[in-house]
């Protein structure tokens, strides 16, 4: 049986999906930008054409779930095949629930496809859902980005591991298997198959591949033991090798030099609220603007406009009313901030370098915390108007050089224009400048002489917002001043 593409793969795509298509269980450890999830769907629709499967469920991080379905999905799946599509989620408004509802439609024949975010599996209400969908149909199980259930106690660890029994093809897609120890790989595999690795005891897995040291605590006798290093890592390559395909961006000499790729997420109750205010004032202020003075001024229509991707970004602007001086308050938390935990989880999918371009000091402050908190206080460097130029070129050179150094945080405005950062092949774009200029001269920070790899560009959109239309413009290479008028200011909001 022959399959046609509904998007030309690379070789190195290509060469995987012909040697795992028909494989009950399998790993793509493939570097992000180098297209597993492209991989996946011709996977799945292999299978469905060949009457393995009607079904796929797709578990995946908070924001990840949506860009299959509204991205990846459309783009990969042969348009032969009849498909319904939709994500699951609690708070899920009308038309999510309606898509939802048709999957469940008993006269449809076609494909179905469901995404999750794996959070919901640390409820019992997505568990349900998760359960009753493998159950009902003949499912193809995906994970993507495993390494959220690296950890074998967790409540959604347990239960992905316990629902995968249901799934007569299974299927993990991670950049890096291994973030912090080989032992990661236990609960990732067990998913797949609990004999792949040998082992069906934890206890026992770390056991075998880990060095352990008895210390006591002199002051209170407590005896424990640590872990010093590992062993018996050939050995566990080897396992790992039988069931999965790796490669990295420096191995793919085809792809583009530049990739682009979004992120959604799902903005906090509070930040829901407060933009639903703020755009509704707008709305009047540009009304009110309009018939008073017969045309809306367009310069100061998207100065006004910043308030909604202040809010997108976790802070809002106010004016003290004893000062007069505008001052950022917090809307949520940075550890709560959906930008900043989708960003920590990109960190942790990625290897190597990451510069992270932000509009507002606030956001780079708060990046520049939660990265040092998660990564080590030498991880980050920042480069913006409170940085010292000595410690801007001294942030520079660390970058470039050091390799305790993982993270560059700046502003396209101070930051996007003459560096060379070539040490790092991702680029994560946590908000936007207006300007199209900015965006082009922050893109070829990484991206000029001196870069070895392909660049993987990331933008972070929160869906349903002013962040849509601005990562539209930008990527179609227009000037966000040039466009914005006072006859269409209304549309941006």
């Amino acid at each position: 049986m022959d399959y046609i593409y509904k998007t030309v793969p690379y070789a190195h795509q290509e060469r995987v999906f012909l040697a795992s298509r028909d494989k009950a269980n399998f790993a793509l450890l493939m570097e992000m930008g180098t297209g597993k999830t492209k991989v996946t769907i011709d996977t799945a629709a292999w299978l469905y054409n060949k009457g393995a499967i009607n079904a796929v469920l797709v578990v995946a991080p908070n924001g990840v779930h949506r860009n299959w379905v509204l991205n990846e999905i459309p783009a990969h799946l042969p348009d032969y095949i009849e498909s319904r599509i939709a994500y699951w989620n609690a708070g899920a408004r009308k038309e999510e629930k309606k898509q939802y509802k048709r999957l469940w439609d008993t006269s449809f024949q076609g494909l179905r496809i469901l995404t999750m975010n794996v959070e919901a599996f640390s409820t019992k209400r997505g568990t349900v859902e998760a359960e009753k969908f493998l159950t009902v149909f003949n499912s193809m199980f995906v994970v993507d980005e495993s390494s959220k259930i690296k950890t074998p106690g967790a409540t959604r660890t347990k239960t992905l591991l316990r629902l995968s029994t249901r799934a007569k093809y299974k299927r993990i897609l991670n950049g890096t298997l291994i973030t912090q120890s080989p032992l990661d790989a236990y609960t990732q595999f067990y998913f797949l198959e609990p004999q792949i690795l040998g082992f069906t005891s934890y206890y026992a897995f770390k056991n075998y591949f880990a060095i352990w040291e008895r210390k006591q605590n002199f002051k209170t006798g407590h005896k424990y033991q640590i872990i010093t290093g590992f062993r018996n890592l050939d050995e566990l390559k080897t396992r790992i090798k039988r069931h999965s395909y790796r490669v990295l961006k420096a191995e793919c000499l085809d792809l583009p030099a530049k990739i682009y790729v979004k992120y959604y997420v799902d903005l906090t109750g509070e930040q829901t609220k407060l933009y639903k205010e703020i755009s509704n004032q707008l709305k009047v202020l540009f009304q009110t603007e309009k018939i008073m003075d017969g045309v809306i001024n367009a310069k100061l229509a998207i100065t006004k406009l910043i308030r909604l991707q202040q809010i997108v970004g976790g802070y809002i602007t106010v004016d003290n009313e004893v000062t007069g001086a505008s001052e950022f308050v917090e809307i949520v938390r940075p550890e709560n901030n959906p930008k900043v935990k989708m960003l920590v989880d990109i960190a942790e999918e990625c290897s190597g370098k990451i510069i992270i371009w932000a509009r507002f000091v606030k956001e780079i402050e708060a990046i520049r915390n939660i990265l040092k908190k998660e990564f080590g206080e030498q991880a980050v460097v920042a480069y913006y108007g409170a940085v010292s130029a000595d410690e801007k070129a001294g942030n520079v050179a660390a970058f470039q050089n050091n390799n305790e150094v993982r993270f560059f945080i700046g502003q396209q405005h101070s930051a996007g224009y003459g560096l060379t950062l070539t040490a790092a092949n991702t680029v994560v774009y946590f908000s936007n400048d207006f300007s199209l200029e900015a965006r082009l001269q922050s893109e070829d920070r990484a991206h000029r002489i001196g870069q070895q790899n392909h660049v993987t560009y990331i933008d972070l959109e929160a869906g349903n917002t002013i962040d849509t239309k601005i990562i539209s413009a930008l990527r179609s290479k227009k000037n966000l001043a040039d466009i914005i008028t006072g006859d269409n200011v209304l549309d941006w909001i």
